[in-house]
């Protein structure tokens, strides 16, 4: 029986590592979770689908040619980071802030950094006006596909966005770390487990091959305000 079961997780829990030795289960994951929420299955959802495109999709070396008309193709998938906003010490998730003229200055420089070393084939996009209205413009300018994903969108803070961080932060001192560990969900927002699964769906059911990707993926990573 214990060969059809797929482990999603470890919980912090005691007892769950006792079953799980003795079913002889190793988990998918381990980032500290605990039992009773089922978000460990959830984030094992896209891992899995991304492993059964992998096992049915990716082509044998067999089946490659040298001269590059093969089935399988190496490309670089390369992640931008919106430039600045003019968040005035708030923070920021899904509320719709463009990017100011420091922050289009940012990218435009990334962004030619980037061709430089390879040319971008296709592009995605947050559709928040930070990261989609660079997106769009560079797109244009180059004739690149362009695909406009909602699910690459900022967390959703819910009564948080908007909020002064100096005042974030004297109710919650270490709410990014309580967020990213699971342990602090914003009021009437969104949950980093199901913020990560959606991203992590996007990225292996709604990316084209040769992708450069625009966007704001973590609260943590963010050196300023998403």
């Amino acid at each position: 029986m214990a060969s059809w079961l797929l482990a999603s997780h470890c919980s912090e829990e005691t007892g769950h590592a006792l079953a799980l030795q003795a079913l002889g289960l190793t988990p998918l994951i381990g980032i500290g979770l605990r039992l009773g929420e089922g978000s460990g299955a959830a984030l094992c959802v896209p891992l899995l689908q991304l492993a059964i495109r992998l096992h049915n999709e990716m082509a044998t070396f067999a089946e490659v040619r040298r001269d590059g008309e093969g089935l399988m193709f190496p490309y670089t998938l390369t992640l931008l980071r919106h430039g600045d906003i003019d968040h005035e010490g708030r923070l920021i998730g899904q509320t719709d802030l463009p990017a100011n003229d420091s922050g289009i200055t940012q990218m435009a420089r990334s962004w030619q950094r980037l061709n430089s070393l390879a040319p971008v084939t296709s592009m995605a996009t947050s559709p928040l006006q930070r990261c989609r209205e660079f997106a769009v413009y560079q797109a244009l300018q180059a004739a690149l596909p362009l695909k406009v994903d909602e699910r690459f969108a900022e967390i959703d803070f819910g009564d948080w966005d908007g909020m002064s961080l100096n005042s974030l932060s004297a109710q919650h001192p270490d709410w990014r770390q309580a967020l990213v560990r699971h342990q602090l969900v914003p009021p009437g927002g969104e949950s980093y487990a199901l913020f990560r699964q959606r991203v992590l769906e996007a990225f292996t059911t709604g990316l084209p091959p040769r992708t450069a990707a625009t966007g704001c993926w973590s609260p943590t990573a963010a050196s300023s305000p998403c």
